[in-house]
């Protein structure tokens, strides 16, 4: 489990042309994997604000809404070890009428069918629709009503990365249906995920 400041935890790297073990800080190996430096710095604050209610410490999650819906925009950070995976993740179709793989509106009114921005607990999981999925509990103002909304990350068949866009949810976080069983054992528990745009 994580304990202390994130931002000065180290972690040990080898370096690949020269078989050394490296110690960086976990924010500079964040950083050098390029996620944006604000947002980055708002959740590991955050974490470290509220780490009485976050159960599931040893992952944190991050979802950047500014990036394409083909991008790589939802990244999985391993506070333990430093790694960190990323995948596609759809948005709402009610974020994006157009159809354009960007997300330009977001809501926590039930019926928009939009993402909401903001901090979440990943919570349990169960079986619905989509096969296993895993319900959120918004933590913010903009996030508040996801649970009564069914907002819950699933698979999907519409999301994977041959697809040039991603298809669109009814704004919940759908992944490729390989990930959701990792990504089940991963977050589920009362991880804490942020999803945001760079410009707010």
């Amino acid at each position: 489990m994580y304990h202390g400041p994130i931002a000065l935890k180290p972690i040990e790297k080898i370096n690949p042309s020269t078989g050394q073990i490296e110690v960086q800080s976990l924010m500079q190996v964040l950083l050098d994997a390029n996620l944006p430096k604000d947002p980055l710095r708002d959740a590991m604050d955050y974490f470290d604000q509220h780490k009485n209610i976050i159960s599931n410490t040893r992952y944190l999650s991050l979802v950047n809404f500014s990036l394409s819906s083909a991008d790589d925009r939802f990244f999985v950070i391993d506070l333990s070890s430093g790694d960190m995976q990323s995948t596609v993740v759809a948005h709402g179709k009610g974020s994006d009428p157009k159809n354009t793989g960007f997300a330009q509106r977001f809501s926590n009114i039930s019926g928009s069918n939009m993402s909401s921005l903001g901090f979440y607990l990943v919570s349990e999981n169960y079986f619905g629709k989509w096969g296993l999925s895993i319900r959120l509990d918004g933590l913010s103002a903009t996030n508040s009503r996801v649970r009564d909304r069914a907002i819950v990350m699933h698979g999907a068949s519409y999301v994977h990365r041959d697809r040039q866009i991603m298809g669109r949810s009814e704004g919940c976080f759908a992944i490729p249906l390989s990930l959701i069983e990792a990504m089940m054992h991963r977050l589920s528990g009362g991880s804490l995920l942020y999803a945001f745009t760079e410009d707010n």
